[in-house]
């Protein structure tokens, strides 16, 4: 799993600096090379705070969301959690990287455990299987009655 991991995040890398190189064409190779290097330099750095800051907040998170604590503190855990999946998406795309990109990042620094990972992941299936049903539902209906697009 961890190999897979490795490979996924050396391909988005790879990925967000041929995007940078291929450029726009606009301002010649000076400003392309200048671009390629801004994106590769604000890459690493976005991916080593989130490897150095995020598994502390986590783990914040983790020890409120103990059974001692009350459920309120879970739902803002998970909410927090989403917020930031959608903010690390953000910075990636402001950085010129795909915000997918950013999402995988975040959810690598995701602990896993009780707490953590499995009680996310049950949570957040819930949540994702609802909205793929709507949207693969609104499709359906959509295609049936040949609705143009």
């Amino acid at each position: 799993m961890a190999a897979a991991a490795f490979n996924d995040v050396a391909a988005w890398i790879l990925l967000a600096l041929a995007v940078a190189l291929a450029g726009t064409g606009n301002g010649g190779e000076h400003k392309r090379s200048l671009i390629s290097i801004w994106v590769l330099v604000s890459g690493v750095a976005f991916c080593c705070i989130h490897v150095n800051c995020d598994p502390t907040c986590h783990e914040m998170g983790c020890r409120r969301c103990s059974p001692e604590h009350d459920m309120a503190d879970e739902e803002a855990y998970i909410c927090l959690t989403l917020a930031g999946v959608m903010v690390s998406g953000l910075m990636t795309d402001l950085i010129a990287i795909h915000s997918i990109f950013g999402a995988f990042v975040f959810g690598l620094t995701i602990p896993e455990g009780e707490f953590a990972g499995q009680r996310l992941m049950e949570r957040i299936e819930d949540f994702v299987s609802a909205c793929a049903g709507k949207i693969l539902g609104t499709f359906v209906v959509a295609m049936m009655l040949m609705i143009p697009a």
